[in-house]
């Protein structure tokens, strides 16, 4: 079935920094509105409008938030593109953790909370009530949340890293590593991904899979980037975008894919015209 949406975005951010004898004091706070297809109720259901936030603060290397997950940031999300494919599914969660920086070599590790209310905490009983019980929904250690943490170093224009996710909920584990590097007006990025559960809270699938993405600077305001993604269940997608900065604070971004297999779909397509404007 074909059919298109209509997506409107605004964003408001706000930053803060101050040093200490700690090391830097830090604050980043998102508000996010959106509005799909001329909605006008405020609510989280497809078809509607949503507002949400997002923060973390900190000092030094130790880190508060409600955000992308420390590890999906940490490997600078995933391939070239602005999808950059199916990286990670860790976004939008509680956690706390700490980064030590060496210059070229850096390394983290990460407390995330896994409870989501409706899910793994609370559950409806044979009269339809909700119970609050985690250790019922719960499938690993309550006192326990997720745990994840990662090393890379970089060497000139190439970053080397790996990130290793535990998911205690479904005790399963994440693995990922990465390669990025520039040469001259190219730049390119090969990452491998393994979960060996589909319901892993950092990659929902049970297996391999691997990104190739290769990325151009053609002008000085006009880029071209694409991403190829194969699942070991024979399983992909490429996508591919075009992209021109008009001036400074607007751009224009054209991306669309295609994909087929069992974790895509049957000959999934997909595209995107963005127009932006930042100030």
């Amino acid at each position: 079935k074909e059919y298109y949406e209509w997506h409107t975005r605004a964003r408001i951010q706000i930053e803060a920094k101050n040093d200490s004898e700690w090391g830097t004091v830090y604050s980043w706070i998102r508000l996010q509105g959106d509005s799909y297809n001329n909605s006008s109720d405020d609510t989280n259901s497809g078809g509607g409008n949503q507002t949400r936030w997002w923060y973390y603060f900190g000092i030094g290397g130790l880190e508060f938030g409600k955000y992308d997950s420390p590890g999906t940031r940490f490997q600078g999300y995933g391939g070239r593109t602005d999808w950059g494919g199916n990286y990670g599914n860790d976004h939008d969660r509680q956690y706390v953790s700490y980064t030590a920086d060496y210059g070229n070599f850096s390394a983290f590790v990460a407390l995330e909370n896994d409870l989501v209310n409706g899910s793994n905490y609370n559950y409806f009983d044979a009269a339809g009530n909700v119970v609050l019980n985690q250790q019922k929904s719960d499938g690993g250690e309550t006192y326990l949340p997720d745990i994840s943490g990662g090393i890379k170093g970089k060497f000139g224009d190439y970053e080397v890293g790996a990130f290793l996710g535990y998911d205690e909920s479904d005790e399963s584990f994440n693995v990922r590593k990465w390669v990025r590097g520039d040469i001259g007006m190219f730049g390119f990025t090969v990452m491998g991904l393994y979960s060996d559960s589909e319901n892993n809270a950092y990659f929902n699938y049970d297996g391999f899979s691997a990104i190739v993405g290769l990325s151009a600077q053609v002008t000085d305001t006009v880029y071209v980037a694409k991403d190829l993604q194969w699942w070991d269940d024979d399983s992909w997608r490429v996508i591919g975008n075009v992209g021109w900065n008009v001036a400074p604070g607007f751009s224009v971004l054209l991306e669309a894919s295609y994909g087929d297999g069992d974790s895509i779909g049957n000959e999934v397509k997909t595209g995107m015209l963005r127009f932006e404007r930042s100030f």
